[in-house]
């Protein structure tokens, strides 16, 4: 998935035991994290766009990862940590080849934090999240 980078503000990884569980919270918040002084919510992104496990992944999951690569989002002065499996590359896209969100690509529950998507070589399809409604959402 893609993320527009100017809300990016860092990349960093956040050792397990540094995180404080908050209880009776969405099954994709792994607690909260102290951040440059404030408190960062830690999400886990492949659980809030509702993937299921990977069994090849299972041992190497979230839930069982020591440490975790978070991307550090700032938008309107809210700040938010998504856990990503990893960080590939900053690339660049082409904004009049970005697609709607399609209810036939796409399932239900991803369509709020979906601006669209590109294909790459017409193999690969790459979403565009919207960062905007995922910060609102916590």
């Amino acid at each position: 998935a893609l993320l527009e980078a100017e809300i990016v503000t860092e990349v960093i990884t956040v050792n397990r035991t540094e995180i404080l569980s908050v209880p009776q919270m969405e099954y994709c918040v792994l607690g909260v994290y102290s951040w440059r002084s404030e408190m960062l919510w830690i999400v886990d992104l492949e659980n809030l766009l509702g993937y299921p496990p990977n069994i090849e992944k299972e041992q190497a999951s979230i839930l069982h990862a020591t440490s975790y690569t978070v991307l550090v989002l700032q938008l309107n002065g809210q700040s938010l940590g998504l856990v990503v499996p990893s960080v590939k590359d900053i690339v660049e896209q082409d904004w009049d080849t970005l697609q709607p969100p399609s209810l036939e690509l796409f399932a239900k529950d991803i369509q709020p934090f979906l601006q669209g998507y590109f294909t790459e070589n017409n193999q690969h399809i790459l979403m565009l999240l919207k960062a905007t409604e995922i910060i609102k959402n916590f």
